[in-house]
């Protein structure tokens, strides 16, 4: 039988043999693109147009990277040649990377000319995290001691600003610090001083006292808050300086104007008080907001220079962050043509996938490198003519999510219109036919193109003879709130996992070199879920199923209750004081008292305190407490992850386990702590303090943990994942969760436009630089096009069956779920 050729031969056939042309490759999901770089590769080596030292070939993770090293060894191997033999032998002598491996190799090749030590250091993640933390917060207790009218701490502190708040703007502008210069600035108006203003103000307040004899009902709400507004003028007149100033007019800042009723006032009264005081409330508020935006750019200016300085101490010091590995080997291809040209001629091909989720700086790197030798640098990287079929781009932005590490999708576009000839793989070889035909439907009509935010959608084309399906569960929901929602989907997904597994549904598996078709097991079924926040529920739901479950990504086992408790019982550990730290690990299975244990303990003469615990009836609660009292000693003598492992064994934490659904997930939790303690310690770091404020911290931050420890092969288990862990995976059958929640964009504080080359601010409603009300617009659009790219992206990690919920709140006809409805067979 003659094979099928996939609908996009031709382009896959020229991007075989068309060496002199550079591409730019659109691979959609499961269309083969590392099969097709690295035939690309091999091909190129076969012809004599390419040694394994001259190729660069950059991928997103160390994992991809290796197995790309892997392929690609394999394909030389089979070709049979003894140059593609002796290519394969020596492929080590290739650039087969991640981009930061990369630039951290260019850097450590030319040291001198980068102004870096030869043997710089690079620092993990754990550790650029911890380093920015402790220089930030010396940089900003020396700034508040200081109080320098140029920074005004004190003052941005006064108006509402919190320590944590401005180190997440001061954290963001580290992560873009290659669109700061020494120059970088903001505008913001003239200042309007509150001092000189108060006085005036204060008689306006004042003048408003006389309104009060016309209001006929001393319990109106006008009435009754007008003592606010004397209290504010008192303070405005005695205001001796500008802070306290500011302070008498905080005051007046989100005062209510629309209070009492106008049967309670004689004639007009309350209309024409209104009237007065909203013209005292508007001149307070334009005095607020002309300080906040004179404080704010001074305190931008003053953490441009923080970053910038810390940047620089860094590279003398010969350390750097994965940021900086990259912005140095910009600076270096750019600002120094002989490393430039070098660098070209060592390199004669250049390959990059996964081109959607590339770190700007990455691109810029591409373009130095893939530049014409010997013709004058244009002044804008993008303008630079390449050499032709030197870069080969392969990339999907249908699957571009990773903004919040960069991603740009306006610069992706960018490049798409300048570079080479633009192609594309649409032959998915991945999923059964109904399950392209829905994503087709589907995003052919929710993914519209947006200049700068949304890519062409570009149908895919399924392979025949697959058998699967399409199946849903859930509806529309009337007059319920959104925990319901949850609760409903939750209880559909544990019974959905039940249903494959004894009906047996059929799925495809590869043994011995062939596809077969056999009933799913347990770790066929993989549950997606977009964000951590119905993890409990669903939790509960495979645990009331019998349904056994895995966590395969670190941001959702980071959110279960045995961390959390473990990271309760730690803090308990540190901080004799914290008392609700205390109850929580004397109520957690570590100790195991009751409620009623903990009462009695505090009705009859205990304290929740191991360092005074006084004489309760409790003997349950009495012996925990000396343990953590013990502990509490033992943590200057332990190491964390020492301490860590030692709590875990003393309290019986694994023989605990026995006794739940699924012990070795248990287990698997408590490993994951006791693994990151590891970590943590690496840095340098001692103290269980600052462990668990890292962990916690966990919690909060939006992040992607690929350091779980893998499944054991005889572990039958569905597996659980976010969206971006399953990013590049695929799974017999899929469930898909969470695409009746509400879609809220985040508020971002720090937003670049890496095409005008600037940062704009805002924290809040009251903190913002001039341009970021229009940016802030924009990165909602942004946001809004990246949720839909991430049910693209989770709808295309099916392989055999694709299971939809569709359980939403009422009237959200415009919804994924919705527009889904009835395509689907119900489950």
């Amino acid at each position: 039988m003659i094979a099928q050729l996939p609908a996009d031969a031709d382009v896959r056939k020229r991007l075989r043999e068309d060496f002199e042309t550079t591409f730019f490759v659109e691979a959609g999901a499961g269309t083969g693109k590392t099969t097709t770089l690295v035939d690309r590769i091999v091909a190129l080596v076969a012809a004599g147009k390419l040694t394994t030292a001259e190729l660069v070939a950059i991928t997103f993770t160390e994992a991809a990277a290796a197995e790309l090293r892997a392929r690609v060894r394999e394909g030389l191997e089979k070709w049979g040649t003894a140059e593609t033999a002796t290519a394969a032998a020596s492929l080590e002598e290739a650039s087969i990377d991640t981009i930061h491996s990369f630039a951290g190799a260019l850097l450590r090749t030319y040291p001198l000319e980068a102004g870096l030590p030869p043997n710089f250091d690079t620092l993990d993640q754990i550790e650029q995290d911890l380093e920015f933390r402790e220089r930030f917060r010396s940089w900003f207790e020396a700034a508040a001691l200081l109080d320098l009218p140029s920074i005004s701490i004190k003052n941005a502190l006064l108006l509402g600003l919190s320590p944590d708040r401005i180190e997440g703007v001061a954290r963001a502008l580290h992560e873009h610090y290659d669109l700061l210069d020494s120059g970088a600035s903001w505008p913001a108006p003239p200042a309007r001083e509150a001092l000189p203003r108060a006085a005036e103000l204060a008689e306006k307040l004042r003048g408003l006292e006389r309104w009060r004899e016309d209001c006929l009902d001393p319990t109106d709400r006008m009435y009754d808050r007008m003592g606010e507004l004397a209290m504010s003028a008192e303070r405005l007149a005695e205001a001796d300086s500008e802070g306290k100033a500011l302070n008498a007019l905080l005051l007046l800042d989100g005062f209510p104007i629309r209070i009492g009723k106008k049967a309670n006032w004689r004639h007009d009264s309350l209309y024409r008080l209104r009237g007065e005081l909203e013209g005292c409330l508007e001149e307070a508020r334009e005095i607020l907001s002309s300080r906040r935006a004179e404080i704010l750019n001074g305190l931008l200016k003053a953490l441009r220079d923080f970053v910038l300085e810390y940047a620089a101490e860094r590279r003398k010091r010969g350390v750097a962050t994965f940021h900086d590995l990259l912005t140095w080997a910009r600076d270096l291809l750019r600002d120094n043509s002989g490393v430039r040209a070098r660098a070209q001629a060592r390199w004669s091909r250049i390959f990059i996938d996964e081109f959607q989720d590339t770190d700007p700086l990455q691109a810029e790197i591409a373009f130095y490198l893939a530049a014409r030798a010997g013709v004058a640098f244009p002044a804008h990287w993008l303008d630079a003519e390449l050499v032709p079929g030197k870069l080969f781009l392969v990339g999907d932005p249908k699957q571009s999510i990773y903004r919040f590490r960069r991603a740009d999708i306006a610069l992706y576009q960018k490049i798409q219109e300048r570079v080479g000839e633009d192609v594309a793989l649409v032959q998915n070889f991945r999923s059964v036919p109904a399950v392209i035909e829905f994503v087709n439907y589907h995003f052919g009509s929710a993914m519209h193109f947006e200049p700068d935010v949304q890519p062409e959608y570009r149908a895919l084309v399924a392979e025949p003879s697959k058998e699967g399906g399409l199946w849903s569960f859930g509806a529309e929901l009337a007059q319920v709130r959104q925990p319901e929602v949850w609760r409903r989907e939750a209880e559909d997904v544990a019974r959905s996992c039940r249903v494959v597994k004894d009906q047996g549904w059929m799925v495809s598996r590869k043994s011995d070199g062939e596809r077969r078709m056999e009933p799913a097991r347990w770790q066929d079924i993989c549950v997606l879920i977009p964000t951590r926040t119905n993890l409990r529920r669903l939790e509960r739901a495979f645990e009331s199923w019998g349904v056994p479950y895995r966590l395969e990504s670190g941001e959702l086992i980071v959110m279960t209750q045995e961390v959390r408790e473990l990271v309760s019982c730690l803090r308990a550990i540190d901080d004799p004081s914290d008392q609700v730290a205390l109850v929580a690990a004397l109520r957690s299975p570590a100790f195991g008292c009751s409620d009623a244990e903990l009462a009695r303990w505090r009705d009859t003469g205990g304290r929740f305190t191991y360092e005074a615990p006084g004489d309760g009836e409790a003997p349950r609660v009495r012996e925990a407490l000396g343990d953590l009292a013990e502990l509490h000693r033992l943590r200057h003598e332990l190491s964390v992850p020492a301490l860590v492992e030692t709590f875990i064994d003393r309290r019986l934490l694994v023989a605990q386990g026995f006794g739940q659904p699924r012990p070795r997930e248990t287990w698997r939790r408590y490993r994951y702590v006791a693994k990151r303690a590891r970590d943590f310690a690496a840095t340098g770091r001692a103290t269980l303090r600052s462990f668990v404020e890292w962990m916690e911290g966990l919690e909060r931050e939006q992040y992607h943990d690929s350091g779980v420890s893998a499944a054991e092969e005889d572990d039958e288990a569905v597996r659980v994942l976010t969206i971006h862990g399953a990013k590049g995976l695929e799974f017999p059958v899929v469930i898909m969760t969470g695409w009746g929640s509400a879609r809220r964009p985040e508020r971002t504080q720090v937003i670049p436009d890496r095409i005008q080359g600037r940062l704009e601010v805002g924290i809040g409603e009251s903190w913002r630089t001039p341009g970021y009300k229009l940016a802030s617009e924009r990165e909602k659009r942004a946001d809004l096009a990246e949720a839909v790219r991430l049910t693209y992206v989770a709808s295309t990690r099916a392989r055999d069956h694709l299971i939809l919920s569709l359980w939403r709140k009422e009237a959200w006809s415009e919804d994924p779920p919705a527009q889904a409805a009835g395509f689907e067979e119900s489950l």
